[in-house]
């Protein structure tokens, strides 16, 4: 999907009719629409996900920081070039999850089981500094040993699933 489908003019026209801006933005020629009639686009690399913003008539991405109270100052706003639609994909176009998240998450899940279980040791890295390998044998297989952390692995996996099906049969309707 190209960004001619969020073309300046269509969102100018969603621009509110006394020209002030929307969401408490402060800046004078962005217009940030309402999270209802946000178009949102994921990274395809990195997963990030982000919304598209009309500021000084160009249109950019903006990421999304869900709900992040400190979130309304500081944004990096992205110029949606052709280059950048390479890289973004409108977010109904494809799974939310990518199995590099879902690993994180099932991660998260198993190494808060094991704090409980106290079988984690304080040198036991977190998810982004696991060795490549690790996190793709893990993303795949999960733990093998402890059948009460491959019952948590399976679990989280299959509510990320369930999660990411009903998002895709909503974004097709």
């Amino acid at each position: 999907m190209s960004a001619s489908s969020l073309t300046m003019e269509r969102m100018a026209s969603a621009r509110p009719k006394d020209g002030g801006p929307l969401s408490g933005q402060p800046e004078e020629d962005v217009y940030v629409p309402m999270p209802r009639d946000r178009k949102y686009y994921r990274n395809t690399v990195t997963g990030a996900r982000a919304f598209a913003i009309l500021k000084y008539d160009q249109t950019y991405l903006r990421m999304d920081r869900g709900g992040d109270g400190a979130a309304q100052t500081g944004y990096h706003d992205r110029r949606f070039t052709n280059k950048e639609q390479k890289v973004w994909k409108r977010e109904a176009d494809f799974r939310p999850m990518q199995d590099y998240q879902r690993g994180m998450v099932c991660y998260a899940a198993d190494l808060a089981l094991k704090r409980v279980l106290g079988q984690s040791s304080d040198d036991e890295g977190e998810w982004n500094v696991i060795k490549p390998e690790l996190r793709r044998a893990y993303i795949e297989e999960g733990p093998k040993r402890n059948p009460y952390r491959a019952a948590v692995w399976k679990a989280v996996n299959e509510a990320i699933r369930k999660v990411d099906d009903e998002q895709s049969r909503r974004a097709k309707s």
